[in-house]
């Protein structure tokens, strides 16, 4: 039977956000989690055996990463890598928060297919955006190329981004008395910073703001 040690000194890891440095007789030394040792309630002068700590801080560690990743998802839907993330920056391992991911995809809580056709869908309600500009934000959270292609060709069709791009031009129109150059040169320069295609801008100028030459 492996013997006892005594832990002789818990501190704050001066590299590590929210992780202790738990020190144990005869001079080793064990990064923990600090909602890890909160769990084993770790004090200096307990007794543990090192290698049974080391597996105890371990699954304390696992269950923490669940714990905080699922606190995470309550207040907003995330991509594996925004949660990834998230986690790294709580200070956990890798070990840990890839065991914690695996989980919640395995339960159905984090899915990047979903939350790509949910961010779509709502910025298709809410604030327009062309396929080009879609893409862009879905990879910059961490969505692969094929499920971004996959979801934009699902839900954003020609017709689909053409009827946003000339709501968004409803809108702004709404708001202005005269219509002249000057402005139609801002409402181009507008459809392009939200990523519609130059056919695109064109259909919907067409459909909301026919030219004088068209009358």
């Amino acid at each position: 039977m492996a013997e006892s040690s005594l832990i002789v000194n818990i501190r704050p890891d001066s590299r590590r956000a929210k992780r202790l440095q738990v020190k144990m007789e005869p001079g080793r030394t064990l990064s923990v989690h600090e909602a890890a040792a909160k769990a084993l309630k770790l004090a200096e002068g307990q007794e543990a055996q090192w290698a049974e700590l080391r597996a105890q801080a371990r699954r304390a560690e696992d269950e923490a990463a669940l714990q905080a990743a699922l606190r995470l998802l309550k207040y907003a839907d995330r991509t594996r890598r925004e949660l990834e993330q998230r986690l790294r920056q709580q200070g956990f391992d890798q070990g840990p928060r890839a065991a914690a991911l695996s989980k919640l995809e395995q339960y159905g809580y984090l899915d990047d297919v979903r939350f790509a056709r949910r961010f779509v869908e709502g910025r298709r309600a809410g604030r327009p955006r062309g396929r080009r500009a879609l893409a862009w934000e879905l990879k910059c959270k961490g969505i692969d190329h094929e499920t971004v292609e996959t979801v934009l060709d699902e839900l954003l069709t020609e017709e689909a981004e053409l009827d946003m791009a000339s709501e968004l031009l409803r809108r702004r129109l709404s708001r202005i008395k005269q219509v002249d150059e000057r402005v139609r040169r801002r409402l181009y320069g507008l459809l392009v910073r939200r990523g519609f295609d130059q056919e695109t801008i064109r259909a919907a100028f067409g459909q909301v703001l026919p030219s004088p030459e068209d009358d």
